[in-house]
């Protein structure tokens, strides 16, 4: 493939390089010892400006546990225990907005002599100790909240008023001790944690508004347990003269050092690089300028690079690319385009079948004494195995869960077609095996590649925990018995699979849920995940797992993952051949 033509060829001008590779290698070599002391600086003042906020955090909180013990005790253990009676007494709906008359009213009886007297004693300790403020506050764990009870910052706003609340990842960075016990914190040998409580939220900037909050606990004089807070606000004003001072002396010793490395790097690169690659670049041009490359003398084999390093590894390469550059340009681009849009459709088509899957019982809103959990990893990019579990009515719940024959976009495009059918059958018709029965006349319509699809269908009653079921030449279901404890194959005369006869009729079973019970669905690439012997896994194994599984942990992850584990170290790293998809409904009550 000619890229140039002779008219073109004559036409061209050589010129030097106006930025060389010398110029380039001083540049990345300042560029990269730059970084490195920006970096050395920045990580220097971050560590420094870090154990500044540790030593007035920590300075803070002993602060507040001076102040919890001086101020009057039994009025700040009043207004705690009152604000935290009338906060839980109200309802989530009262509590909604914080800064309603309505809700703030509630704590108006608080506001007495002795609460004012409280809050003008802070007030003066907060002006002496020079703090942006300090307030008594409960924090409300469950729902992520800090409830205040007293202020002693003047605000036009109610955001701080007594009652009003905030979410902690709303608030000002704050700082919050684990203690939970008086005498817990006078152990000497409890070691202070003090953490940010994002914990109970999610952490902000300690730039916010330039003011960061340490929380003190208080604790109840008799009982010594935490029954409150004591926020101590401050101005975030950590950077000191000492630190500026140090950014200064580095920064010079890093512009003396950079010039030293750059008069050394340019010698060292102009020997060991620049004139190679010179060499190179010649050669390139030269190999530019023929027309006809594949019969040509060889360019690149008469070059003397002696250096031993990676250009001398560059030199052979580009003389072994000499020989096929051509041919192989030409392949490349329509094997790459063609490769490109292969592994882009083949995304989509993973999203869309992913996206086809349910992640939860969608529009169920009756009592949920039953749990489905589900999993599924596909062999290839889209697989031919699917679940289902949906809302029929009030009292209904269609479960299935499938495997199409073959693999690839084929059987994911027939799988979208059964599940699509399944689902809208089973919306209309109350019994399983009609239902089969509709959809494998549908199936059987056009059907061109006789494929075909086992499948395991049930219709799931809330009020009775019964579920009606075909099993349409599927795996043997495995059902955990609470009353013994152990997972069993419920071995029953399979129908035959969707797909090749219309006029097929399908058995209908049934099965009762009693308190405790599982049934556990699957596809066959569980039980014949095969080893690098050539042994499969198979059933025996699987239920032995399934009941070991479920003496330690039977919530339906813990199964799944578990049970995947057990699998993948049987099969020691063999390639997964198949889909691997479980379904699991478990009656919890």
């Amino acid at each position: 493939m000619k890229l140039f033509n002779k008219e073109n060829k004559k036409n061209k001008t050589k010129r030097k390089p106006f930025f060389g590779i010398s110029h380039k290698a001083s540049i990345l070599v300042v560029g990269f010892v730059v970084i490195s002391f920006a970096t050395a600086l920045a990580a220097s003042v971050a560590a420094h400006t870090l154990i500044a906020i540790s030593a007035n955090v920590i300075g803070d909180r002993q602060l507040g546990r001076t102040m919890a013990i001086t101020i009057d005790q039994d009025t700040a253990v009043r207004i705690y225990e009152e604000g935290s009676r009338i906060y839980y007494s109200l309802s989530e709906e009262e509590k909604a907005d914080p800064t309603a008359s309505t809700y703030l009213s509630r704590y108006t009886q608080l506001k007495d002599e002795d609460y004012l007297a409280l809050q003008a004693q802070l007030k003066r300790l907060a002006d002496t100790n020079t703090l942006k403020w300090i307030d008594l506050r409960i924090i409300d764990k469950e729902n992520n909240r800090f409830v205040f009870l007293m202020d002693t910052e003047d605000r036009m706003d109610l955001r701080y008023a007594m009652g009003a609340w905030e979410y902690t990842d709303e608030a000002v960075p704050t700082f919050l001790s684990d203690d939970t016990t008086r005498e817990a914190e006078e152990d000497e040998n409890t070691e202070i944690d003090i953490d940010v409580v994002a914990s109970i939220g999610s952490q902000g900037s300690l730039d916010d508004d330039h003011v960061f909050c340490t929380i003190a606990p208080f604790y109840h004089p008799d009982t010594g347990e935490v029954i409150g807070y004591i926020g101590i606000g401050e101005e975030n004003a950590l950077i000191t003269e000492d630190v500026y001072s140090f950014v200064v002396f580095y920064i010079l010793i890093a512009v003396l050092f950079v010039i030293i490395i750059v008069l050394i790097s340019r010698v060292f690169f102009r020997w060991l690089i620049v004139k190679p690659v010179k060499q190179l670049t010649k050669a390139a041009q030269r190999y530019s300028d023929i027309d006809d490359k594949l019969h040509s003398e060889p360019i690149f084999a008469n070059l003397k690079i002696k250096t031993h390093d990676e250009i001398r590894t560059l030199a052979d390469s580009m003389k072994d690319m000499e020989l096929d550059l051509a041919s192989y340009m030409e392949n490349l681009t329509t094997l790459t385009a063609t490769h490109e849009r292969i592994e882009a459709e083949l995304g989509v088509a993973e999203s869309i079948q992913t996206s086809m899957l349910p992640e939860a019982l969608t529009g169920y809103e009756g009592v949920r004494d039953f749990e489905i959990s589900s999993y599924m990893k596909t062999a290839r990019e889209v697989g031919g195995d699917f679940y289902d579990y949906f809302v029929i009515d009030d009292d209904h719940i269609g479960l299935s869960i499938a495997d199409v024959s073959g693999k690839g976009v084929p059987a994911a495009l027939f799988m979208a077609i059964c599940k699509t059918l399944l689902k809208n059958a089973a919306m209309e018709e109350p019994d399983p095996a009609k239902v089969i029965e509709q959809v494998n006349r549908r199936l059987c319509e056009n059907n061109p590649e006789i494929m075909f699809v086992t499948v395991w269908f049930g219709i799931y009653t809330v009020s009775t925990h019964t579920i009606d079921y075909v099993n349409a030449g599927h795996e043997y279901p495995a059902l955990y018995r609470a009353l013994n404890g152990r997972y069993e194959l419920v071995i029953e005369d399979h129908d035959l699979v969707l797909g090749f006869d219309p006029d097929l009729k399908f058995t209908r079973h049934s099965m009762t849920l009693e308190e405790g019970d599982k049934l556990f669905l699957y596809t066959d690439g569980i039980p014949e995940a095969t080893s690098a012997s050539d042994e499969l896994y198979g059933t025996d194994r699987m239920t032995d797992c399934l009941n070991v599984i479920t003496a330690e942990g039977d919530c339906g992850s813990v199964i799944f993952d578990d049970l995947i584990s057990d699998i993948e170290n049987f099969i020691s790293g063999a390639d997964q051949f198949d889909d691997m998809t479980m379904l699991l409904i478990e009656r919890t009550e």
